[in-house]
């Protein structure tokens, strides 16, 4: 048994496997975001737009 495809039938064959995957990748990018979601938040030291604590006091024009 021998399938024969034209054009026509690569073309929309082409159009829903792109779709398929475009769905999938959707699917993956929303499972990692709720698995992210929360977690971390408070390592980043960007997320809160302000730094909590410092390292040290720097150098003033006292110290030179």
């Amino acid at each position: 048994m021998v399938i024969v495809f034209d054009y026509k039938d690569i073309v929309i064959i082409n159009f829903i496997l792109r779709k398929f995957a475009l769905i999938l990748w959707k699917l993956k990018i929303n499972r990692i975001m709720e698995n992210n979601n929360g977690n971390g938040a408070g390592k980043c030291p960007f997320s809160s737009g302000a730094l909590k604590q410092s390292a040290g006091g720097g150098t003033r024009n006292r110290d030179w």
